[in-house]
């Protein structure tokens, strides 16, 4: 399994601070991350300035990669929180990450020139994880996972159903996923409806669809997934789609 993490406009948090500040707060940031990851069995890869890319399963594989991926993905979520507390403290601004995961084959190795090698992952299974860690921001969900993380995982985390995706670069979909650590009972349920409104969507039966995701909006109103998919059933509805359509969102940006 392979996570990315980035932090949302760190550009602009840089130029509000000073560049001591900026040191401090990212090492402090990097600090409790890291110790997530290998916390559970990840290994850091390297940074890409503010960003993190870890893998799970190498050099030898635990037998829950993919759970552990997630698990170090939802309290680095938490982590955030904390973090976010002695930033405010220290009078600086909130950051703001999405974690995306993806799991599958990779080429594995030290890989480099005689001067610098790196162990690291290779393989379009590793760029599949950067785009949907990409894809946080435009669902705005904090932590997306790929299908095959899904797989793995829906068994021991609540997962949820948000997209049909063909992520740039690539001709073929991906789904992704959300993923929670546990839900109230009032979350469960407005999952419950939504996901009946997507098993409708996709089989084009728009109007049922729209009643599900009405019922999961009155439970859990101004839910960014509920209210695209209720939008994309009115607009179908008044626009009914050609007979090749598949419902997949075809990403032009990373």
């Amino acid at each position: 399994s392979v996570l990315f993490s980035d932090i949302v406009g760190f550009t602009g948090i840089s130029e509000r601070l000073k560049p001591a500040e900026v040191v401090e707060s990212l090492n402090h940031y990097f600090d409790r991350m890291v110790d997530i990851i290998m916390g559970n069995a990840g290994i850091v890869d390297k940074y890409i300035g503010d960003a993190i890319m870890a893998f799970f399963g190498a050099p030898s594989s635990t037998g829950r990669d993919a759970l552990n991926s997630v698990t170090a993905g939802i309290e680095m979520r938490d982590a955030l929180d904390e973090f976010n507390a002695w930033q405010q403290a220290r009078g600086r601004p909130p950051f703001y990450s999405g974690v995306g995961i993806n799991h599958g084959k990779v080429t594995i190795g030290n890989i480099g020139s005689d001067k610098k090698m790196d162990y690291t992952v290779i393989g379009d299974m590793v760029n599949i994880a950067s785009r949907v860690e990409g894809l946080t921001r435009y669902y705005q969900e904090p932590l997306l996972v790929s299908g095959s993380v899904y797989k793995e995982v829906h068994s021991a985390f609540p997962c949820r159903f948000i997209d049909k995706v063909a992520v740039k670069g690539r001709h073929n979909a991906i789904s992704v996923f959300s993923v929670r650590r546990d839900l109230d009972s009032g979350l469960e349920k407005a999952w419950k409806y939504y996901h009946a409104g997507i098993k409708r969507y996709y089989e084009r039966r728009f109007e049922e669809a729209l009643k599900y995701f009405k019922a999961a909006d009155r439970l859990r109103p101004s839910d960014p997934a509920t209210e695209r998919f209720l939008a994309r059933c009115q607009g179908l509805i008044k626009d009914p789609p050609a007979s090749d359509w598949t419902g997949i969102v075809v990403m032009r940006e990373k």
